[in-house]
């Protein structure tokens, strides 16, 4: 059964015939269910979303078997594109853990995949090995670390861009990540720039495996600034304010001939998210756009220095572990103004206030410790920070419905919302 949500989508979208039921859980797992030969069963979570209207939609589940998770995704297109669907599946049906590989089902047109098969991550199938309801590695090395055979949980799949792991075995653990070529090449080229140093811990690669665009990391033992928040909060405070002093130090590091961010490009991304809204709520979209034109206004007006960034920074990508902040994925490091990272950290919490997960005083009292932990002035004061962190809010309005929030349309339009109230933004007169 299809959410309201998801019902007034499915009814708009006359060409993505499949629509309907790929964003049911209830009906994907019948078919899944009916293409597993290995397990059993209980049912499917649907958890990220990439959609194109009157084009096409891809879906991850996490399919629920006995001992833990198995990752699936589907894909539907439109009619005159169905015959991606088939070519796609040709080139896949490698058996993973549920027996099936790869189908293509008639009906609603969907071809639908269980890992190590992926479209793009064409490295999975080799460095993975199925086992009935688990994966394991396969017989493959990363220099001199030993991890074949490990047992592996998959802690983050983006099917069809990024596939991240935990690798145990014999009592010892590391994190397996598998990209497309491009990201793999990104990912190489610009982690080397940056070095751990005082209260910044760089977490490196430690193994690679070039014709699998695969990396092997670490495991960090620590704890996120979130969970931290709900278990102690005056430690979450000063956790806050060593991740701030981490980042001065990311942006105290020479940014070389990292990729330009400028407010030209924080416009295209400003626009691509508008055009992702549009087509999932028209309500939402016309204040997203009004929002959007005042801040590409504002931000194109700011001086942008060509300091080294993250690039990506939120409270997804730090594990705060012994006192110091260890920084996860340098792949979308950057040379630009450094309230890029600031406010997309800002951002995050907004974020999860959105969503629930901390209310706004521990918030705005984490932020304050973050901004304090930096130790530099911000440029241009409060109103460019909120400006900055307006503009990383907006850019999530999607987010919702990508990773499957209940009520993602009203949570849409609070986000969209509260991203022109950073701004001051005078288009929310009289809403």
């Amino acid at each position: 059964m299809l959410s309201p949500d998801d019902a007034i989508l499915a009814r708009g979208d006359d060409a993505l015939h499949g629509l309907s039921t790929i964003l049911s859980e209830q009906s994907m797992t019948e078919i899944v269910r009916g293409l597993a030969c290995q397990c059993e069963i209980t049912g499917l979570t649907a958890n990220y979303v990439r959609y194109k209207p009157g084009t096409s939609c891809l879906v991850g589940f996490a399919a629920h078997v006995e001992g833990g998770t198995v990752p699936v995704y589907a894909r539907t297109h439109a009619t005159h594109s169905r015959v991606k669907l088939a070519k796609a599946v040709t080139r896949e049906g490698l058996p993973g853990p549920l027996g099936f590989g790869a189908a293509a089902v008639r009906g609603p047109a969907l071809a639908v995949y269980e890992i190590p098969n992926d479209h793009e991550l064409r490295g999975l199938p080799r460095l993975l090995r199925a086992e009935p309801c688990r994966l394991r590695l396969a017989d493959v090395t990363f220099g001199e670390h030993a991890v074949s055979d490990s047992l592996v949980t998959t802690l983050r799949y983006k099917p069809e861009r990024r596939f991240v792991s935990r690798l145990d075995s014999s009592g010892r653990r590391a994190v397996l990540k598998v990209y497309t070529e491009e990201d793999f090449a990104a990912t190489r080229d610009r982690s080397k720039r940056f070095r751990s140093q005082g209260a910044l811990v760089v977490v490196e690669a430690i193994g690679r495996r070039e014709r699998h665009n695969a990396l092997l990391f670490p495991w960090i033992e620590g704890e996120s600034l979130l969970a931290m928040a709900a278990r102690n909060f005056p430690q979450a405070l000063a956790a806050a304010h060593r991740i701030g002093e981490a980042v001065q130090i990311v942006h105290a590091h020479e940014p070389g001939a990292l990729p330009e961010c400028t407010s030209a490009t924080v416009d295209q991304w400003m626009r691509a998210t508008c055009d992702s809204v549009r087509g999932l709520d028209r309500e939402a979209s016309e204040l997203a756009a009004a929002v959007g034109a005042d801040l590409r206004a504002g931000l194109a007006t700011f001086d942008w220095p060509a300091t080294a960034l993250h690039g990506d920074f939120s409270c997804d990508q730090i594990i705060v572990a012994d006192g110091a902040a260890a920084i996860l994925d340098f792949d979308r490091a950057a040379r630009g103004h450094p309230l890029l990272d600031l406010g997309r950290f800002a951002a995050s919490l907004e974020l999860e206030t959105l969503h629930g997960g901390i209310n706004s005083v521990r918030r705005d009292e984490l932020i304050a410790a973050f901004v304090a932990g930096y130790g530099v002035p911000v440029p241009g004061g409060d109103s460019t920070f909120n400006a900055f962190t307006a503009a990383h809010l907006l850019l999530k309005a999607d987010e919702p419905f990508r990773h499957r929030w209940q009520n993602w349309r009203a949570q849409i339009r609070s986000i969209v919302h509260r991203a022109g109230e950073l701004c001051g933004s005078g288009c929310l007169a009289g809403r």
